[in-house]
């Protein structure tokens, strides 16, 4: 198929639906997107649901006029941008998505988008600093995650989509400290795939479907990390087939590997015991916290490819073992 855009138009699927994808495959921050365009409270309430929250739970009602409050406050006394009304007086915070739609007036469509941003970047601050205030362990946190996936990629084949192989979860202690000491980058907050997923597919032409039901029902388009996108499968419109972003490849894969991977904060609902409930500082961090996946998504011959010969799993890790052994050897030799 030579146009990637035509078979998604036989999909019935909308522009914007087709701009998501490319979002999650270019890595792009929603902080640079032009325009937002939301066209019905149907359309916020989707994206306030992959987010975890809920505009009818009155916790989270207070949580979202909070944002909503702090991103007004911060464009106006630090960034000395004046805020219209129809923006910092939403008594339904979901009008300010509306208001990015291409009717609303240039001035007021500018202040809503600029605001979603700040509140995007201030919610997803709260979600990391909740972290430290919640007794809970990364292992449980890689379990909720882990779960959220699995239900996803069920309810995925329950509807006869041809998925010929999933697996994944937590990388082992070892496989860390074996790429960590690779990485010219050696601090454990810059590895992105200790909890990492792939999906397997028939074709290659099925790859951006999963892409989009995961956007509609796993993990929201706009905590797609940026720069953490790779792809070297899927063709988008105007783009040559195997093009990528800037992403760094990995030293030790194969010469003929080939992969299409991306890296999500993926977000997790926290239900606080009765004794945080009612503590001022965990309501204004609100309830969800975050979990950071990497997931990769190949056709089945891709994936017959990458396991043989110089790009097998075994192969890669005697590269990796070999370039460690050379980097820790290296400042003792004479």
């Amino acid at each position: 198929m030579n146009s990637l855009r035509g078979w998604l138009n036989r999909l019935g699927m909308q522009p914007r639906e087709l701009e998501i994808v490319r979002h999650v495959l270019a890595g792009d921050s929603v902080v640079d997107w032009r325009g937002m365009d939301f066209t019905s409270l149907e359309q916020v309430d989707a994206l306030l649901r992959l987010n975890k929250l809920d505009w009818q739970h009155p916790r989270d009602a207070r949580y979202l006029k909070h944002l909503l409050d702090e991103s007004v406050r911060f464009l106006e006394g630090t960034l000395g941008r004046k805020v219209p009304v129809e923006v910092s007086g939403a008594k339904d915070v979901r009008e300010v998505f509306l208001l990015t739609r291409h009717e609303a007036p240039r001035a007021v469509r500018t202040s809503a988008c600029f605001t979603l941003k700040v509140m995007n970047t201030i919610n997803h601050m709260n979600g990391r600093e909740l972290l430290f205030h919640v007794p809970i362990s990364e292992r449980n946190l890689v379990a909720l995650a882990t779960a959220e996936v699995k239900r996803v990629v069920d309810s995925l084949r329950e509807t006869g989509f041809p998925i010929v192989e999933f697996d994944g979860g937590e990388k082992s202690r070892e496989a860390l400290v074996l790429k960590l000491l690779a990485k010219r980058e050696t601090l454990a907050a810059q590895v992105y795939d200790k909890i990492r997923f792939r999906v397997i597919v028939e074709e290659v032409d099925q790859i951006p479907a999963v892409i989009l039901h995961f956007t509609k029902h796993l993990f929201p388009f706009n905590y797609v990390i940026p720069g953490q996108s790779q792809n070297e499968i899927v063709p988008m419109p105007g783009e040559e087939a195997g093009e990528s972003n800037d992403r760094p490849l990995n030293e030790s894969s194969g010469p003929t590997y080939r992969h299409l991977d991306f890296v999500v904060d993926l977000p997790l609902r926290l239900e606080p015991s009765t004794s945080l409930e009612h503590t001022p500082e965990i309501e204004r961090l609100g309830c969800v916290v975050y979990a950071m996946v990497e997931f990769q998504v190949v056709d089945r011959r891709t994936a017959r490819a990458n396991e043989s010969g110089q790009n097998s799993h075994d192969a890669y890790k005697e590269r990796q073992r070999e370039r460690v052994l050379e980097r820790l050897e290296r400042p003792f030799e004479e």
